[in-house]
């Protein structure tokens, strides 16, 4: 099976992201642990490191450079695939996201009263 590690100190941004990852590979044989620090992810990966890891960038105490750092100093850690996410990062995309849709509605709506008026509803 795949094993992935995703750490993260925010519980419900930990939770999506496992969700995430159980739907992207939802054809293959998978095992998605979840660790709430750094020091947490370490001591789950010092047995057997995992195939992938998906490493909050921004976390107290041990960060997720130095949990990196040492997660590359286990034996076999520096076999590992590690991709560095941040909620922060996601919230901002999600927002931006939102206001594109917000934008493209409105527009959408001034198109609509436009052909009922007759009026040309963009401006130039």
């Amino acid at each position: 099976p795949l094993r992935v590690l995703v750490i993260d100190d925010d519980p419900d941004f930990r939770r999506l992201a496992m969700r995430a990852v159980q739907l992207a590979f939802y054809r293959r044989d998978v095992r998605v642990s979840p660790a709430g620090s750094g020091i947490d992810a370490l001591e789950k990966a010092a047995d057997k490191p995992p195939d992938l890891v998906l490493l909050d960038h921004e976390m107290p105490g041990l960060d997720g450079i130095e949990t990196l750092s040492r997660l590359r100093a286990l034996p076999r850690g520096g076999a590992t695939r590690v991709r560095v996410v941040s909620a922060r990062c996601l919230v901002r995309l999600l927002s931006f996201r939102c206001l594109l849709l917000s934008w493209r509605h409105a527009d959408q709506e001034s198109d609509l009263g436009a052909r009922n008026t007759g009026r040309s509803g963009k401006l130039l």
